[in-house]
């Protein structure tokens, strides 16, 4: 199976059901015939896959990128998600429990998958996303998927009760003045998926556990100020080389060749 994002004719190798991409036609499609596919599977020591579960989705409710690393040979590593101050103080566990396990020296490999775990899968091997980030992005320590949705901003409903400082909020707003700037549709960071090197990832999660302060903001706001910080070595994948978020993408805007 390829997928061809018609706007910069590339073919993504993660797909990504953001929000209601998730109901979109071409994740749909996708996800049904990927799962019907035989595939090699891959050795699985090279590389960290992790999310977290909790929440919504219990621990014995197998998720979508389980099924995707049962088909292709590797194993989730599940931090918890805890349900405890509603979804963006609870996503910040995103980033304080892997900060934690890296500190601990339980992610211990060069590179690491960082992905969600009810609406993320793989339509081409891992090694593959390994490979092609070294031939493409080879300048960058890390790279994060990109989205059409500009999401959070100051004026979400969410916002004013949550504890937001001044300074964090101006940094939000100097991000998407210049995510703006981009001509493709994909503007916009999302937390939701990355891969690169776990030293790279360290170094923004240090960054982002900062911002939290006292705050109920969520892992993507602090994930985007992180990510323009250190933007010499991480990239946004505004071309959809690697990943493809689904959230407001058509039918139109994809060529899928089975």
């Amino acid at each position: 199976m390829k997928l061809i994002v018609k706007e910069h004719s590339t073919s993504p190798l993660i797909l990504h059901g953001n929000g209601t991409g998730k109901s979109t036609e071409v994740f749909n499609k996708a996800r049904d015939f990927q799962f019907t596919r035989k595939v090699d599977k891959i050795n699985s020591e090279d590389f960290t896959f992790i999310s977290w579960k909790g929440g919504k989705i219990h621990n014995n409710e197998k998720t979508l990128l389980e099924k995707s690393g049962d088909q292709y040979g590797f194993k989730v590593l599940n931090l918890p998600w805890n349900s405890t101050g509603g979804f963006w103080k609870d996503s910040q566990q995103k980033i304080t429990q892997t900060l934690e396990v890296i500190d601990r020296g339980i992610i211990d490999t060069e590179f690491v998958f960082w992905l969600d775990n009810s609406d993320v899968f793989f339509i081409d091997s891992p090694q593959k996303v390994y490979e092609a980030f070294l031939q493409k992005f080879q300048n960058y320590s890390f790279i994060w998927n990109a989205e059409k949705n500009n999401y959070p901003t100051p004026t979400h409903t969410k916002w004013s009760g949550s504890n937001i400082s001044k300074k964090v909020q101006e940094l939000l707003l100097d991000v998407i003045e210049n995510d703006n700037a981009y001509s493709s549709s994909f503007k916009f960071m999302n937390s939701g998926a990355g891969f690169g090197k776990t030293s790279a990832l360290k170094d923004m999660l240090k960054y982002a556990y900062l911002l939290i302060e006292n705050s109920r903001l969520n892992d993507q706001a602090l994930l985007r100020i992180s990510q323009k910080k250190f933007e010499d070595r991480v990239v946004v994948d505004r071309n959809c080389e690697i990943f493809l978020c689904c959230w407001g993408v058509e039918s139109q805007e994809i060529d899928l060749v089975i």
